[in-house]
Order: structure tokens, then C-alpha cells, then sequence
């Protein structure tokens, strides 16, 4: 069983048909046999021409004149399954989410996805982001007012939890967002990085925004008896960046590939500093973004911490989670 194969199972398995295994350059006689007897009318070669080269479409040909052939296959698995997805499961009410790395969980699952109608989808459980294709296939998807049901093949460690919060994000299925705090300090040496130009925010729409997400904080500090943030410049144009590259790079982490740790961000930026965190967040508002960092007790101390003064806020537009957040905070 090959992965490519695995994306077809639950639509072979739901309408009954067979799945054919060939190596990359022929078609075994097994195959040939079972096609010129059969002579269907429809053949899906699942694999680009690395996977299964052309001969394999010459014996099929030679077996089967008139079947008709069509090849999804993509630059990797992930394209090729979302290639498969999109032309049969145009209308997706409910999904499987599997390890795209190792076949056995999706094997297991196929039987039920066909059963539901369902496609599998693979996810790398190394990567910290989607498949670009298999994150469009769930975009476009999104239905607030009918949301598919996602279920997971495996454990954390085939399919990690992130994995799971991006494919829900993507499906408008999170009532909270992948949130991730970090603490600084001023230990770290700084890097030789050039940072590049931020992305300028000009409408009146995303100041207020930022604002917005300023008076948020402040009143929970407020609440709190500690002292309230005001905007810090080289703090504000250090997290537009962050979430700018979040978005432009399609990663979500703290550590950027350009600048590395928001500390040594900080740095990069020449921002001075005796303690520092980050907030990052991806959702459809500031309201939403607020509330999940209130209800995650390491944003909430970075939101309540008394030693940081100021605050720099980034929100940049995103595809996939609506806009990416980024609360960059330090005391000095």
C-alpha cells in the first residue's frame, strides 16, 4: 500500500471500486489480466510520473483501449491528495484527518470514512503549517452555518494537536485559537540579521484594531491593579513583521526563520529590554483573539505580567485564520 493510494481509498471503498498497485515503470500482469477482462471505462492514475511513470499509462492503454485515464498528481502526497479530495468531495460535511507520513492509521480508517462519505486527510505530523493545497481544499470549505465534523485517526503523536487546531481553523471549526506564549529575557546574544521592511499599515480599520486590542488588555490590567501598557514604535513595527512574515512565509511559531526568537527579534530591532514575552494568535477578530488569551493561562500572565510597560501589535490578514495576531511585550 502506498500513501498516493491512500487518498483514494475512501472513494474506492464507498463506491466499490477496485484499487490497482503498479510499481513506478509497469504495470504488474495481475493488473493487466484484471483490466483486460474488466474494461472499465474509468481509470485514476493517483501519483505524478515519479510515482507512476507513463509506461504504466502504455500497459493500461495496451490492456484497456478504451478506458479513459486521468492522473492527479501533484509536486508530493499532500498536492496529489488534494487534487483527489477536490474532484470528489466537492461538497465536504465530514473528514479523517491521518498521519501523512505512515500508512496504518489511514488503512484502518479508511473503511469508516467510506462508510461516512468522507475523505482522509493527510497531514505531515513534522510540519508546523498545512499543505498549501490540502489548506485550500479546507478554505474554500468553510461553512459557518454547516461545519464538517473532523475526525482523528491516531494519537498526538501521528496527528499532533496543532495539526488538528490548523485543519479546524481552516474549516471555521475553532471556537478558540492556536495560541502560543513565550517569555524573553536579555541573556541571548543578538544576530547580525537585516531586518526587512515592515508591511505599512494605512487604513483607518487596522489602527483601530490595535488599538482596539490595546483598551482589551488595559482593562484587564486595569481589573487586575497593574500598571497599563502604552504602544512602544520599534515595538509595533517589530510585531506588524512578525505576523506580516507569519502570514507571507505560512509558518506560525515564535521562532522566525528570518530573525530566529522574538528575543532576539527585540534585539534585531534595537529594541532595549529587561523582560519581554509574546503572544501569537489566529482568528476571525480582536474580540476572539483576546478571549482566547484569557483563557490560556501562559497569555494571560503575559497580558498581566506587572513588569512590562509596553506593547507592540501586529495583525496582518490571513487566509486561513482570518488574521494572525502578534502581542509583543517588554518592562525595562
Amino acid at each position: 500500500m502506498t500513501l498516493d493510494a491512500l487518498g483514494i481509498a475512501s472513494i474506492a471503498a464507498s463506491k466499490g471500486w477496485p484499487i490497482l498497485l503498479s510499481g513506478p515503470d509497469q504495470l504488474p500482469d495481475s493488473g493487466k489480466s484484471f483490466l483486460a477482462t474488466e474494461q472499465p471505462g474509468d481509470a485514476y492514475i493517483v501519483g505524478g510520473e515519479a510515482i507512476l511513470s507513463n509506461a504504466v499509462l502504455g500497459d493500461l492503454h495496451i490492456a484497456s483501449p478504451n478506458t479513459k485515464m486521468t492522473r492527479f498528481g501533484g509536486n508530493d502526497r499532500f498536492d496529489t491528495l488534494a487534487q483527489v479530495v477536490t474532484t470528489f468531495y466537492p461538497n465536504l460535511t465530514e473528514l479523517y484527518l491521518a498521519n501523512g507520513l505512515d500508512f496504518a492509521d489511514a488503512l484502518t480508517g479508511s473503511v469508516n470514512a467510506a462508510q461516512s462519505n468522507a475523505p482522509i486527510i493527510l497531514v505531515d505530523p513534522n510540519a508546523n503549517t498545512l499543505s498549501p493545497a490540502i489548506s485550500e481544499y479546507l478554505v474554500n470549505h468553510r461553512n459557518l452555518t454547516s461545519i464538517p465534523k473532523v475526525n482523528v485517526l491516531g494519537g498526538t503523536a501521528a496527528v499532533p494537536d496543532l495539526s488538528v487546531d490548523l485543519v479546524n481553523a481552516s474549516l471555521g471549526n475553532s471556537t478558540t485559537s492556536y495560541t502560543e506564549p513565550v517569555s524573553v529575557s536579555e541573556s541571548t546574544p543578538s544576530l547580525s540579521a537585516v531586518p526587512v521592511q515592515p508591511t505599512t499599515v494605512t487604513t483607518d480599520q487596522l489602527l483601530a484594531e490595535k488599538q482596539s486590542m490595546l483598551d482589551l488588555i488595559n482593562q484587564e490590567r486595569a481589573k487586575a491593579g497593574v500598571g497599563l501598557l502604552s504602544f512602544d514604535a520599534k515595538l509595533q513595527e517589530m510585531a506588524q513583521v512578525k505576523s506580516d512574515e507569519m502570514v507571507a512565509k505560512s509558518y506560525f511559531s515564535h521562532n522566525s526563520p528570518t530573525y530566529g526568537s522574538p528575543e532576539d527579534m527585540m534585539k534585531i530591532f534595537g529594541i532595549k529590554f529587561t523582560s519581554g514575552g509574546e503572544n501569537i494568535a489566529g482568528n476571525s477578530s480582536v474580540e476572539g483573539a483576546h478571549a482566547a488569551f484569557m483563557n490560556s493561562p501562559g497569555h494571560k500572565d503575559n497580558i498581566l505580567n506587572s513588569t512590562y510597560k509596553y506593547i507592540g501589535i501586529g495583525i496582518t490578514a490571513s487566509p486561513v485564520y482570518g488574521e494572525i495576531f502578534s502581542e509583543d511585550f517588554v518592562g525595562r
